[in-house]
């Protein structure tokens, strides 16, 4: 048994480090891309793996990511809207949303050139 003490994780055996082993989890950007793990950690939350990324990078994923049965019962279900948020979105939206400055006009300022601007404009063009 590993245990946590203070913030700082404990190391895990290292059976799997050099492994490659492939992300499962769907909704991850390098899903179905082989990582190569570089530690294995025990933290409260669980076990993480920080892994060289194909991209160079090494990042820390959740163990069960590389599980590809935890990772195969995973599903969305079907999408559901919470009336009373999207009224109070609106709510906080709508007079943001209400333009300040007349149809008209699309809130760009001309600069007025005088006539030493002018001709400072004309010699450069020269």
């Amino acid at each position: 048994m590993v245990k946590v003490f203070g913030c700082r994780p404990s190391p895990v055996h290292s059976a799997h480090v050099g492994e490659e082993r492939e992300i499962h989890y769907r909704w991850h950007p390098y899903f179905e891309r082989k990582v190569t793990v570089r530690q294995v950690q025990q933290r409260a939350t669980g076990q993480f793996l920080r892994v060289d990324g194909p991209s160079g990078t090494i990042i820390s994923i959740p163990g069960w990511m590389v599980d590809p049965l935890i990772c195969a019962e995973m599903r969305i279900g079907a999408p559901q809207v919470d009336l009373a948020a999207l009224s109070d979105l609106k709510r906080l939206v709508t007079p943001t949303s209400v333009p300040t400055h007349s149809p008209g006009e699309n809130g760009i300022a001309r600069e007025e050139v005088d006539e030493t601007a002018q001709r400072a404009c004309s010699d450069r063009g020269q």
